[in-house]
């Protein structure tokens, strides 16, 4: 296995893919394209791997549809922190500390495993969630709550730390002051169904989204040009033909190279005539079944049975 591929393998057990789906790449051609949390954020594969990503996928696919069951809780944390606005996003804390924000997503991802390895609810620190950025894509981002600001700051050391201590403390203050009264029956209420309908809405945007790529994946396979397996079936299928119309391996017309090369010439141009290509490695893979019975159902033309037979009697007559 290539460096390349062990270090993707890598990156997908550690959690870092993201989602994936199929795209033509000048110099590359059809590809597979993983997209992952961390630099470098996208990685293509060449078609000649899929099979061996296929099941990779498969599971990484089964563990999204658990997560998605699992994340019920934290959808109605998110909500419940939104609605009191006493959270500050990574993109604030990030500008606070003078950080990259892909960096600081990196660093509380690292703390996100650290606290569940530790069966500490990382959902009272951080809430993985996304914003649309300027250019109208969905881009990752964490809501921080008051904790995690906290947590942040012990990480950090001399002015840099006294600085953010004091900022998120002055920020968090100022959104505490603007929760003056306690919410009604009904307001509670409304909330409530909110949150039914935001948890309603994400679960139909994630199975739309398992549908879009499966069925993305299914019309890719079908239109990728032929696997060194489908060619083999051709030529297997051209071969039988061809052995069959002759006579058998031992006969005459068989062991003549120039009889036996016009048959499969012919049979390879009423391919490319029935399919309108130059050459049948031309064909799409879900054509290939459709290839395979019109080679079957191939019939010589007159002058070259004519030519088959008269090289066959030879042997009769000898």
């Amino acid at each position: 296995m290539y460096p390349y591929h062990n270090k993707i393998k890598q990156r997908i057990n550690n959690g870092e893919l993201v989602d994936y789906y199929y795209d033509t790449r000048k110099n590359i051609g059809e590809c597979l394209v993983l997209v992952f949390n961390t630099i470098p954020f996208e990685r293509p594969i060449r078609p000649h791997r899929f099979e061996m990503y296929q099941p990779i996928l498969d599971k990484w696919e089964e563990e999204q549809e658990n997560k998605k069951e699992e994340k019920g809780e934290d959808f109605m944390n998110e909500l419940q922190i939104k609605n009191e606005n006493k959270v500050l996003t990574s993109m604030e804390v990030a500008e606070m500390v003078e950080k990259n924000h892909n960096e600081l997503l990196k660093d509380i991802r690292r703390y996100v495993k650290n606290l569940n390895e530790g069966k500490i609810p990382h959902v009272d620190f951080f809430l993985e969630t996304t914003y649309v950025d300027k250019k109208g894509e969905e881009r990752p981002c964490f809501l921080i709550t008051k904790k995690g600001c906290e947590f942040i700051a012990n990480k950090l050391t001399g002015k840099k730390g006294t600085i953010f201590t004091a900022t998120y403390i002055n920020r968090f203050n100022e959104m505490e002051q603007q929760i003056t009264k306690p919410k009604s029956t009904m307001e509670l209420l409304r909330l409530e169904f909110q949150a039914i309908e935001e948890i309603g809405a994400r679960v139909d945007e994630v199975d739309g989204k398992v549908s879009r790529v499966q069925n993305d994946l299914i019309t890719f396979k079908e239109e990728l040009t032929l696997l060194a397996l489908d060619i083999e079936r051709i030529q297997k299928a051209k071969n039988k033909v061809a052995v069959a119309i002759l006579g058998g391996k031992e006969s005459p017309a068989y062991k003549d190279k120039s009889v036996r090369g016009k048959l499969y010439t012919d049979i390879s141009r009423e391919l490319k005539r029935q399919f309108n290509i130059e050459t049948y490695k031309a064909l799409k893979r879900n054509e290939v079944d459709k290839a395979i019975k019109v080679i079957e159902s191939y019939k010589a033309p007159i002058y070259l049975i004519e030519e088959i037979e008269a090289k066959n009697v030879q042997l009769v007559l000898v």
